[in-house]
């Protein structure tokens, strides 16, 4: 994929902050990646993209069609953010944040951003298992608890169903 240059200062603050800037024409299909550096996010298979190259076929297959989507519902020169997958080799992704907008109203080139969220997405992993590993735990409190209650209280039910049966002194009951 063809990577052209921005001014130093750009990017060496795009740098430092982990973001990726890129061009794109037909809709974000065709993409020129103006960071140098962008293989530090992207992995080494961004070097061997050409410019004529569908920048969605990188997408994770599951993540495709919501990313055209996104892309396709912009309207004029509002920006956009979606989140997907982008395929650094067939057994690897990386999770990305785009930000993006038509360059113009009524044009077919978009210019944005892209950068890692892979922290965002491993903290939200944990914070999933966190949340399912105490649903568990609750559960099997409540249910614990909630059996031996009701154990209890029907033994003593039935004790106390023999007893009236038997005619025993309800002072001795329990």
């Amino acid at each position: 994929m063809p990577t052209q240059e921005i001014p130093l200062g750009l990017d060496h603050l795009l740098q430092e902050g982990g973001v990726v800037y890129w061009q794109a024409k037909q809709k974000r299909k065709f993409s020129t990646i103006l960071s140098p550096w962008a293989d530090k996010i992207l992995g080494e298979k961004i070097n061997s993209l050409s410019e004529e190259e569908d920048w969605f076929e990188s997408v994770h297959p599951l993540d495709q069609k919501k990313v055209i989507s996104v892309v396709k519902k912009v309207k004029g020169t509002e920006v956009y953010s979606v989140d997907y997958r982008w395929m650094v080799n067939e057994d690897a992704h990386v999770w990305l944040r785009e930000v993006g907008k038509r360059s113009e109203i009524g044009s077919d080139t978009f210019e944005g951003i892209l950068y890692s969220i892979r922290e965002e997405k491993e903290l939200e992993k944990k914070a999933l298992n966190i949340s399912e590993r105490e649903k568990r735990k609750l559960g099997r409190e409540l249910h614990d608890d909630l059996c031996q209650q009701l154990a209890g209280m029907l033994f003593f039910t039935n004790n106390l169903v023999y007893q009236i049966k038997t005619g025993k002194d309800p002072e001795t009951l329990v």
